[in-house]
C-alpha cells in the first residue's frame, strides 16, 4: 500500500514492453516522458499537457488521484500511476479506432461511384458484344484488337476508384494536421456550411509558447541578456522554457 509518505525513490522499478502491462499495474511516468496508457495518479504532482487530447495549450495540474491519458506528456515531476486502461480501450485507442472506421466508411458520393460503375459495366460488356458481333461480319480478324481496345479505353477504372481514393487522401491529409473525422459525409456537408464556432483556444491557436515582445534596461545589452536567460532555461521541462531557448536561436 502506498501513502503520502512513502517516496518513489524507496521503489524498484523495472523497464517492461509497454504489450506486457496490465490494468491495476503501478508504472513511473518520468518527467517530459509520454504516458503510455490511461491510469489514475497514486503519488506525485505534475502538470501534463493534454493538448492532443483537448486542444488546450496550457498545461492542466494534476495531483494524487487524478486521471492522466495515454499520449499526454508528464511535464514537471515523476508520477506514480495506476494503469486503468490499456491502449486498446483508452482515450488515445478510442480515437485511433474511430479514425479507422472513418477509412473503412464509404460515404454516399462513394456508394453513389460504385452503383454507377455496376451498371456502367454492364453496359459496357453489351457494347462489347454488339461490337464483336458487328466486326464478325466485317472483319473476323479483328474482333480481338477492336473488342480489347473499347475495353480499355472505356474501363470504368477512373469512376470507381477516383473517388475513394480522393477521400481516403482528404481523409489522411485532415488526420496529419489532428482533425478526426467521424464519417466522410462531412465533404458532401461541408458546401452547406456558413458559420463555424470554435470553443477552445487550442484549436485557432498553436501550443508552442513564443516571446513577441521583451523589455530589456537600456544599461544592457539585449542579445546577451537573451543568451543568459536561454542558458537558464535549456534544460528545463517547462514549456514556457522552450519559447526562451527559441528565442536564442
Amino acid at each position: 500500500a502506498l501513502d503520502g509518505e512513502v517516496s518513489m525513490e524507496l521503489l524498484v522499478f523495472e523497464s517492461q514492453p509497454l504489450t506486457t502491462i496490465q490494468v491495476d499495474d503501478l508504472i513511473r511516468v518520468k518527467a517530459g516522458s509520454v504516458v503510455p496508457t490511461d491510469g489514475q495518479i497514486v503519488f506525485g504532482s505534475s502538470s501534463c499537457d493534454e493538448s492532443m487530447l483537448t486542444g488546450e495549450s496550457l498545461p492542466v495540474n494534476k495531483v494524487k488521484g487524478d486521471k492522466v491519458y495515454a499520449g499526454c506528456v508528464n511535464i514537471d515531476q515523476s508520477l506514480l500511476v495506476k494503469v486503468t486502461h490499456l491502449h486498446g480501450t483508452s482515450q488515445m485507442g478510442l480515437i485511433q479506432r474511430l479514425l479507422i472506421q472513418a477509412q473503412a466508411y464509404k460515404p454516399q458520393t462513394a456508394r453513389l461511384a460504385d452503383q454507377i460503375s455496376g451498371y456502367f459495366i454492364l453496359c459496357l460488356m453489351v457494347l462489347a458484344s454488339m461490337v464483336a458481333l458487328t466486326w464478325w461480319f466485317i472483319g473476323p480478324s479483328q474482333i480481338i484488337p477492336v473488342v480489347v481496345s473499347l475495353l480499355v479505353v472505356t474501363c470504368p477504372c477512373a469512376l470507381s476508384l477516383a473517388t475513394p481514393t480522393a477521400l481516403s487522401c482528404a481523409m489522411a491529409h485532415l488526420s496529419q494536421k489532428g482533425v478526426v473525422l467521424a464519417n466522410g459525409d462531412v465533404f458532401e456537408k461541408a458546401k452547406t456550411i456558413d458559420q463555424v464556432f470554435f470553443d477552445k483556444t487550442g484549436t485557432l491557436t498553436e501550443k508552442q509558447f513564443e516571446i513577441y515582445q521583451s523589455i530589456v534596461d537600456s544599461a544592457y545589452n539585449p542579445e546577451e541578456i537573451f543568451e543568459y536567460v536561454a542558458a537558464l532555461e535549456a534544460h528545463s521541462n517547462h514549456p514556457l522554457a522552450s519559447a526562451f531557448v527559441q528565442t536564442k536561436g
